[in-house]
């Protein structure tokens, strides 16, 4: 990425040879295509050293502005806390999540007889 903003060539070269006789640009920041756009700079600092640590590389630095689209969040729906006063309704609503509690803990228990190893060899000879 760092090839493809205009600076000064000092500001390009990423390594130089001991006694500054080549300069080379071999470290690079590299990104998706898709997020090029996001790229305000990139450029080479030459100053930057690390104490007790002798390196011929100089520091690579970029930045960045990433937009991010927030998407909508539905809205959740809300429960009629009035219709639940009727007793009809409520009884209906009942009977319809004991099915659905009865019909779930079924699931659990089928699954977890086949998980295991001796649900597994039952279920194996009810197969054949």
């Amino acid at each position: 990425m760092n090839t493809w903003l205009i600076h000064n060539n000092s500001r390009k070269w990423t390594w130089g040879s001991y006694g500054d006789r080549t300069q080379q640009m071999i470290d690079y920041i590299k990104i998706d295509q898709r997020w090029c756009s996001c790229i305000n700079n990139a450029r080479i600092f030459q100053s930057a050293t690390v104490p007790n640590v002798q390196n011929d590389h100089s520091l690579v630095m970029g930045n960045f502005k990433i937009r991010c689209n927030v998407q909508n969040r539905s809205l959740t729906r809300r429960v009629d806390v009035e219709r639940l006063r009727i007793s009809e309704v409520r009884e209906r609503d009942e009977i319809e999540l004991k099915n659905l509690f009865e019909a779930l803990g079924r699931c659990v228990r089928l699954s977890k007889r086949r998980c295991s190893t001796e649900g597994r060899y039952q279920h194996d000879k009810e197969d054949s």
